[in-house]
């Protein structure tokens, strides 16, 4: 059978003219039918992620103010990371936003581990600025379970992080 399927493709590929063809010219041997050939490449810079867009950078840069708004913005961007983490599993984005002594962020962090969690919903209500530091008090829910929490935000390097986040009574 393979040696009749294999002559087949042998014949097929045959053609029934008897003469051979004229082999190509020399110009016609050494050349490709294309209608213009591409324009040069221009040297680009190769980067690994994409240009944050002006309304990513105008964000991230309200996150670092040491303003009430941004430390309202920064605790947002938590809760999403926070968020992203609890649906995917990967905390090393939330992680990186709360400092080592955070022993609540650090709960959370092992929660969200387990990923195929409901978001949390909440709302920021308050904002206190104190130097270097803030409390930014927020309604959070877990499913049927609401309460107020408050984090404390440090200034790390111009930039803010979670000290602690804490259940209000």
């Amino acid at each position: 059978m393979i040696v009749a399927v294999s002559a087949l493709l042998v014949l097929s590929a045959c053609d029934t003219t008897s003469e051979p063809s004229a082999p190509p010219t020399s110009e016609d041997a050494l050349t490709t039918a294309t209608a213009e050939p591409p324009p040069p490449v221009e040297d680009a810079e190769v980067t690994t992620e994409p240009e944050p867009t002006s309304d990513e950078s105008t964000e991230e840069a309200v996150r670092m103010d040491q303003t009430e708004e941004g430390a309202q913005a920064f605790v947002e961007h938590y809760m999403d990371e926070l968020n992203a983490a609890r649906a995917n599993g990967a905390v090393e984005e939330v992680s990186a936003l709360a400092t080592s002594d955070c022993a609540s962020c650090q709960n959370f962090e092992t929660t969200a581990e387990q990923g195929g969690l409901d978001p949390l919903e909440y709302e920021v209500q308050d904002v206190v600025l104190l130097g270097e530091t803030a409390t930014v008090s927020a309604e959070v829910t877990d499913g049927g379970q609401s309460g107020q929490v408050v984090f404390e935000l440090l200034q790390s390097d111009a930039e803010w992080r979670v000290n602690a986040v804490q259940a209000v009574q």
